[in-house]
């Protein structure tokens, strides 16, 4: 067993702290035997001092005098390991992941899965972090201190948040500041009314669009009836809510199924109903909710290096009778009033938070972004000139 200098859970990996547990709590065999070992356990074992952090430079290459403890620590306690399986032959070979043993492979791909969920940002971004606020009046930096501290009063969250905004925004374009430490740097936006400062800050950057959806609604359902492989099936809805949320699962009709996505001979070529899900999931227990967008991520987004952003979801046994509205962003849910706003809160969102469309509905969205929202509506976009014409006219 490791002693000392060598520390469970150390400050390389610190995300992975519970890879300790889960070692202590395997027997040897069940472990050895296990290749979710290699994701959650091994890679803890690590000198505490000597080890570089990902968190403050995510470039940092892994030193071998620390590959080498790392894996002599577990040789200590499964002694019928090879030495040769868990060390890098040599320094020259561990460039090349048929050169790297267990702990090296393992340290870069741990490095590079957290990289793409946005855990870790270029070392870079760390010093543009730093540098954030040094150009900003006093009261600015105040009024962000009291927000990264503060959720309530509410009314003070609103004030602030609106003082803050153009700022805040900005640190999210220019990538010092990734969405998941964003969405915690802030306490107020964990509250369920997280998702009205959002919305704030898409008023901010576009004064005149956030009530275009609403107003916008009834003539563009009667256009997306117009295009519906079946009208009858919306027309003949027995709530009102079913009908919009039919309505919205029938945008992707606008456009041919097309490829949205390619790595080496692998591509994803989305259903309509993909597209459909994307805009608004609809689901018939709360449960289902992270069951079904953790099988699209498996399944859609990881092969293709892509990531899940905001996402509007309905609950209920049919379209008809659907309960529950939310939009969810990362891991935080917030509930809103009905299919619609939970529509327009997911757009506004990613506005927000400068997220990119989803791959398999992003016609979907630039039509909407462009012919409901009246966004950069005087800038061509081919993939959607045919819809918006059809719109237009038929207006």
């Amino acid at each position: 067993m490791c002693t000392s200098k060598y520390a469970l859970g150390s400050a390389c990996l610190p995300w992975y702290a519970l890879g300790s547990a889960w070692l202590l709590w395997h027997s040897a065999i069940r472990i050895l035997s296990d290749p979710s070992l290699a994701n959650y356990g091994l890679i803890n074992y690590v000198p505490a001092a000597r080890t570089p952090s990902l968190k403050d430079d995510p470039d940092k290459r892994l030193p071998k005098d620390v590959e080498i403890a790392m894996a002599e620590c577990v040789l200590s306690m499964f002694t019928s390991e090879k030495r040769e399986v868990w060390i890098s032959p040599d320094c020259k070979s561990r460039s090349s992941a048929a050169g790297r043993g267990k702990i090296l492979s393992r340290y870069y791909d741990i490095r590079r899965k957290m990289n793409k969920s946005g855990l870790l940002t270029k070392s870079t971004s760390t010093n543009e972090h730093e540098d954030e606020n040094e150009n900003i009046d006093e009261e600015l930096k105040d009024n962000l201190l009291w927000l990264q501290n503060n959720k309530q009063p509410w009314t003070k969250v609103n004030l602030l948040w609106n003082s803050t905004s153009k700022h805040r925004m900005r640190s999210l374009v220019n990538g010092t500041v990734p969405v998941a430490t964003y969405l915690t740097k802030y306490p107020a936006l964990q509250d369920p009314s997280g998702y009205l400062l959002l919305s704030t800050d898409f008023d901010v950057k576009y004064p005149n669009s956030g009530m275009s959806l609403f107003t916008e609604w009834p003539m563009l359902a009667a256009f997306i009836e117009t295009i519906a492989p079946k009208p009858e099936d919306i027309k003949e809805s027995l709530t009102e809510e079913g009908r919009k949320i039919r309505t919205i699962h029938t945008i992707p009709y606008l456009f041919p199924v097309i490829t949205c996505a390619k790595k080496g001979k692998r591509q994803w070529r989305p259903s309509r109903q993909e597209s459909a899900d994307a805009l608004m999931l609809h689901v018939k227990c709360i449960g289902d909710i992270s069951i079904s967008l953790a099988n699209r991520a498996k399944d859609k987004y990881e092969p293709y290096n892509l990531s899940l952003g905001p996402q509007a979801i309905v609950v209920g046994p049919d379209l008809d009778n659907v309960s529950k509205s939310f939009v969810r962003i990362n891991s935080t849910m917030y509930e809103v009033e009905n299919p619609l706003k939970a529509l327009d809160v997911t757009f506004k969102a990613m506005h927000a938070l400068d997220c990119k469309y989803h791959k398999e509905s992003l016609r979907e969205w630039l039509f909407l972004e462009k012919a409901v929202y009246k966004i950069n509506a005087d800038k061509p976009e081919g993939r959607i000139t045919t819809a918006w014409k059809s719109y237009t006219d038929f207006k």
